[in-house]
């Protein structure tokens, strides 16, 4: 009884289509983003400026002055 073939194609032609040449292929390149200020506390995420950090005796809050003359804290 003879063996079967199972591949028509040896598995030398499928190294050689790698990019690294040794039959590694390297993971694809993460997408650009644009970086985000989710963590960053005296980062307004509505209106996308810095926000002070503003103290008094009941405690502290980051916040910015609107055009309107109003504030706004971000949320």
């Amino acid at each position: 009884m003879q063996p079967q073939r199972l591949f028509k194609q040896p598995l030398k032609a499928q190294a050689t289509e790698s990019p690294t040449g040794n039959g590694a292929r390297q993971p694809p390149a993460p997408p650009a983003l644009e970086p985000t200020n989710d963590t960053d506390p005296s980062w307004c995420p509505i209106h996308h400026v810095k926000m002070e950090r503003r103290t008094n005796e009941r405690g502290s809050w980051y916040s910015h002055r609107l055009p309107s003359g109003g504030f706004c804290k971000g949320e």
